[in-house]
């Protein structure tokens, strides 16, 4: 082989940069599946049971929290702006890298 064709991995340069959205979303995923599983584990432990008619109905209103289904929402939302911050992020980093050819 010719010393054109083989790889030179001495002549690359590592990818030292920070990874700071990735460390960005991985806090944000664990901090919503934590609020997920909290609030679902809440849910289970309404302590409304002694409350009878009307009272009863405010207490579990009250002391329910954020559904499920809201705490998914909000993380599908917040996922969803993380990746068009990424998408940018990574359009202006390999637009900024000349090509080597």
């Amino acid at each position: 082989m010719s010393q054109d064709t083989m790889p030179s991995f001495a002549q690359e340069k590592s990818d030292t940069r920070p990874r700071v959205l990735l460390w960005v979303t991985v806090v944000v995923n664990c901090v919503c599946l934590i609020w997920l599983m909290v609030g679902v584990f809440m849910r289970g432990m309404r302590g409304c049971e002694s409350f009878v008619g009307g009272a009863k109905a405010s207490c579990e209103s009250a002391n329910g929290g954020p559904s499920a289904a809201t705490v998914i929402l909000c993380w599908v939302l917040v996922d969803a702006i993380l990746l068009v911050v990424w998408l940018v992020k990574r359009r202006r980093a390999r637009l900024a890298v000349p090509s080597a050819k």
